[in-house]
């Protein structure tokens, strides 16, 4: 209730005082008035400025971002062709591999053959030997 006994006093004081020196307000608000008019487009000048400056800032950091959307694709594309050429050589080793296994397969293959050989022939060279000591003898 004070406060708004306070608050009454000084509007009716600011109105007194207003009516009294009417003139002189007016020609403050006309002085006031003035000063922000001609602040006004300094202000406005100011802001299209800064509006200018956010927008070309805004122009760089697009163009910044194509160009790392650029880079990117062009890195993914890279990984594309590095992933298809990591496929090829997988299965070129898969296949060397296959094929060495077979090499090894034919390699103990041919040593079996050769130790029957050897065998055969150690036999067959005892039997001549035991069908001339035969004949010699008879």
């Amino acid at each position: 209730m004070i406060l708004n006994r306070d608050l009454r006093d000084r509007l009716e004081t600011a109105k007194s005082t207003a009516s009294q020196s009417g003139d002189e307000g007016t020609k403050m608000d006309g002085h006031l008035y003035l000063s922000q008019r001609s602040e006004s487009p300094k202000g406005l000048e100011k802001l299209e400025m800064e509006a200018a400056n956010l927008q070309s800032a805004n122009e760089d950091q697009l163009r910044h971002i194509e160009i790392l959307e650029q880079a990117l694709n062009n890195a993914q594309s890279k990984i594309l062709k590095l992933e298809e050429e990591l496929s090829k050589k997988q299965k070129y080793v898969e296949q060397v591999e296959r094929l060495q296994k077979a090499l090894a397969q034919l390699q103990v293959a041919c040593e079996k053959r050769e130790q029957l050989e050897q065998r055969l022939r150690t036999r067959l060279e005892r039997e001549l030997e035991s069908l001339r000591t035969q004949q010699v003898s008879a």
